[in-house]
């Protein structure tokens, strides 16, 4: 039995004392035997049979045994059962130092801080124990929060000599780190008189792990010097040290230094890899080690589909969370909420009710996180009245599930609903922060309302204390330059204290467009072009500039100039989901086979809605051509087949979700506006700036966006 738990085989050592109790042995279990096999179901979590050894010890009369009543807290409490292990505690007449940091160690594994110091408390009373270095290991998880308790116990193990200890002063280290205090961490490190392996590590991962990436690699190095060779755990550290700072070769020179030593299989560093590839956006290498992992955690599926979510991959995410389930892992809160966004992305409605549908059947819909990823969820998929509903229905809101319900409705432009929600979120005792106001002041621009996107800017820091960041002085550049007000827009890009970045350029150069203002709008590009001279974006933006104002020469140089470059500009492309599979539509797409049907579709609405008003506007081909090629142009735009097609293959009366990649078009609004009317459907189109929902030809944005 001792021997089969020495070596880890505590299944091999309950079946041998199962044997010892059987009735061809006949023996009799005694002190040494418990106090090696309650330790094995410590370590399983066999809480049953600890139970029954208990029971047997009790019946022998060595329950009361110091030795065996210490085995006994320490199972309860690592099984969790920590008011039967205070009981066995409180009835231990001789308990010893043993006795006490096993009690201690069981709250403080188990989060229990507040009983740790005060068993601590009456430790230091007792006269006959003392404390010892396994005491300070065992209080220390426990001072994460508790800076002068920290410092205290650091000077206690000073004054006693503990610090002597390797372990003690690895888990100094990392206290400190913990507590943010990174100068304290390198102190204690400085003052070892030997350090080993661990004891870099220990300064290498509380560096790494805690905002100093750069520095990690730079102790490495020293490290190395040293003549000390990394193990398993110093190569953990500098995988997340170079997926902070996004080094990709680094990490790619780390990953050959695991596959030369035969660490790639292990599975601690391989989710470290996986996480490494995806932060710095190589998913595809991401997912060959994906592939490649034999038996594949929890931790490592969540990574994957989170990986996919993040690198706007949404169709790979819904299929590895498919493939998740087909391997018989049942996904957590994690997985849920990275489908959910990939949901999102792509407005696949039906797939997120399915997701929807297994959180309440796994009950993970009680989460707030998985809450607030279904309100979005809901929202980008153009259901505000689903996430209006699932915000009813939460009881305990806090800030970030106001945050995601002001979001969707700034994503929607219902600005006054947002407003409205602002208000409401105060006065139900929850305080603004950034996140709030960037969906308050999203709301105000996509509704133009200026006036009070103007008074939330200046009431942030006054008033709630929050500093505005980059984003919110950006969202309030273009909720100025979409109304018009392009001079006041550049007054506040030179008054705001940051640098403006390319996305504030982009936004100011889209609006000079829009209002036709060829001064700034020059003035904007050539700042914009600095910052980002090889984005199609930005060429495509001041080319349509000069197109508006029917300068073609100028257009002909820009072209020219992306020509040179070898920039090309993307496609609009829509989509739509029909029967929970997703439809792509490019301009001028006879991809699919029925690309006649779609065209001919289109071209009997338009005669129809030719008879309620409409007209073609050739002002959005923004190309030299005579008028009736810009006709053809324009009835070939993604979204318009995308439309013609869902009424192709819907049931009368089913609303159609499209989601389109650039701006929509003003001809392309006005046209659904009026298929809306003519066919009697509602028409929810997502473009890459806001919703838009026609029906009985208007559109909640007012003709604004």
């Amino acid at each position: 039995m001792y021997a089969c738990s020495e070596n880890g085989g505590f299944e091999e050592c309950c079946g041998v004392f199962k044997g010892l109790l059987s009735e061809e042995e006949g023996l009799v279990p005694d002190v040494a035997t418990m106090v090696t096999v309650i330790p094995a179901c410590a370590t399983l979590g066999e809480v049953g049979m600890g139970i029954v050894l208990h029971g047997l010890a009790f019946k022998l009369g060595i329950s009361e045994e110091v030795t065996v009543n210490n085995c006994l807290v320490d199972m309860y409490s690592k099984c969790g059962y920590m008011g039967e292990a205070r009981v066995l505690f409180d009835m231990n007449g001789g308990r010893n130092v043993v006795s006490w940091n096993t009690m201690i160690g069981g709250y403080s594994k188990v989060g229990d801080f507040r009983g740790v110091f005060v068993l601590l408390r009456e430790m230091l009373k007792e006269e006959k124990v003392k404390v010892n270095e396994v005491t300070v290991l065992n209080v220390l998880p426990a001072c994460s929060d508790e800076l002068l308790t920290l410092k205290e116990l650091h000077g206690y193990a000073l004054r006693r000599g503990f610090q002597i200890d390797e372990l003690v002063a690895n888990a100094f280290v990392a206290a400190y780190a913990r507590c943010s205090l990174m100068d304290c961490a390198e102190h204690v490190f400085c003052g070892m008189e030997e350090k080993t392996v661990s004891s870099w590590n220990a300064l290498i991962g509380a560096l790494a792990q805690n905002g100093f990436p750069r520095k990690a690699l730079d102790l490495y190095l020293v490290m190395r010097d040293s003549g000390l060779n990394p193990d398993r755990f110093t190569i953990g550290s500098l995988l997340l040290a170079c997926a902070h700072l996004k080094f990709l070769r680094l990490g790619k020179e780390i990953h050959g230094f695991m596959m030369r030593n035969g660490l790639e299989l292990d599975k601690f560093l391989g989710i470290s890899l996986l996480s490494l590839y995806i932060q710095c956006g190589s998913i595809l290498r991401a997912k060959l080690i994906f592939d490649k992992m034999e038996n594949k955690s929890l931790v490592s599926w969540n990574a994957m589909i989170s990986g996919f979510s993040q690198n706007e991959l949404p169709c790979e995410a819904l299929d590895t969370f498919q493939q998740m389930l087909s391997s018989g892992i049942e996904p957590q809160e994690i997985a849920v909420m990275c489908v959910l966004s990939a949901c999102s992305q792509v407005s696949s409605l039906r797939l997120g009710k399915e997701v929807h549908s297994f959180a309440l059947k796994a009950h993970l819909s009680d989460n707030n996180f998985v809450i607030c990823a279904l309100i979005d969820m809901y929202a980008k998929c153009g259901c505000m009245e689903h996430s209006q509903s699932i915000f009813d229905r939460v009881n305990n809101k806090d800030e970030a599930v106001w945050n995601a319900m002001i979001a969707g409705y700034g994503i929607h432009g219902n600005g006054l609903k947002a407003v409205e929600l602002f208000e409401l979120m105060q006065n139900n005792g929850c305080r603004p922060d950034s996140f709030t106001f960037m969906g308050v002041l999203m709301a105000c621009n996509h509704a133009g309302i200026v006036t009070e996107g103007l008074k939330y800017l200046g009431q942030m820091q006054s008033l709630y204390g929050v500093k505005p960041k980059l984003e919110h002085y950006a969202c309030v550049i273009d909720m100025l330059g979409r109304a018009g007000q392009l001079k006041e827009a550049l007054k506040l890009v030179n008054e705001m204290p940051d640098e403006p970045d390319s996305g504030i350029w982009s936004s100011l150069l889209s609006s000079c467009r829009n209002y036709g203002d060829l001064d700034i709008g020059e003035e904007v590009s050539k700042k914009l072009l600095e910052l980002e001279p090889d984005k199609v974006e930005n060429y495509v933006l001041l080319s349509n500039l000069y197109a508006g104002l029917g300068k073609w020469d100028e257009v002909r140089k820009v072209r020219q100039r992306m020509k040179e470059i070898g920039l090309h500009k993307d496609a609009g492309c829509s989509w739509i989901e029909i029967g929970g599979k997703i439809y792509r539509f490019l301009v001028s797409d006879g991809s699919l086979l029925e690309s006649k049907k779609i065209q001919q579709t289109w071209n009997k609405l338009e005669k129809k809605i030719s008879k309620v008003g409409y007209k073609p506007d050739t002002s959005c081909v923004l190309h030299e051509l005579e008028e009736e090629e810009k006709i053809k142009i324009l009835k070939r735009h993604s979204e318009k087949l995308a439309i013609s097609f869902g009424l192709l293959n819907t049931a009368k009366g089913t609303t159609l979700r499209v989601c389109k990649n650039l701006r929509i078009c003003v001809d392309c609004h006005n046209a659904i506006k009026l298929v809306s009317k003519v066919v009697e459907r509602d028409i929810v189109v997502r473009d890459n700036k806001r919703f838009h929902h026609f029906k009985n030809g208007f559109c909640t944005c007012g003709d604004y966006w």
